[in-house]
């Protein structure tokens, strides 16, 4: 019995040994980027400016950072903070402003393709009839660009008012 238990003690050991040097012999080790602050996104720099900021508040309460360097220090992780927060509000501005100019643009791609509801032609934003077939055309909701018929005093979608544009469009 007691070989046995050796011999099986012995083949568990074999079996580990694979698993636990499979990690220390891999040759693709995954190394922490380097945190270059003026590299980081500014999400990434405002985060880091802020526990730089706890970092030292803390080094002061203790009492590694004298009053005179913690001012200076203090002072210059604001205006880091400051800069950062500014530079996202640019970015998002940026970002909002691009948003907004693909908007429109769906937008006004939506209104001038006006489509016969029955055989697909191009119809004009004046057409009450589809050249090709004679369906009547529908107007499109000036708000959404929503299909809508030619009696609707509403948008099904949004629920804009349809008697203004089909005033205007007659």
């Amino acid at each position: 019995m007691p070989i046995t238990s050796i011999l099986i003690g012995l083949a568990l050991l074999a079996a580990t040994i694979p698993f636990v040097a499979k990690p220390l012999l891999n040759d693709k080790r995954t190394k922490p980027a380097a945190s270059d602050s003026s590299v980081a996104a500014p999400h990434n720099r405002h985060a880091q400016t802020l526990t730089a900021l706890r970092d030292l508040d803390f080094d002061h309460r203790t009492g590694k950072i004298t009053d005179e360097d913690y001012a200076g220090l203090r002072a210059a992780l604001l205006a880091q903070a400051a800069e950062a927060i500014e530079q996202e509000d640019r970015q998002s501005a940026e970002r909002d402003a691009l948003i907004e100019d693909a908007v429109r643009a769906r937008r006004q791609h939506k209104t001038d393709s006006l489509a016969c509801g029955q055989c697909g032609a191009a119809l004009q934003v004046n057409d009450r009839f589809c050249r090709r077939c004679g369906a009547p055309a529908t107007s499109l909701c000036p708000h959404c660009g929503h299909a809508a018929g030619a009696d609707d005093r509403s948008c099904a979608a949004c629920g804009a008012s349809l008697i203004v544009s089909q005033a205007v469009a007659s």
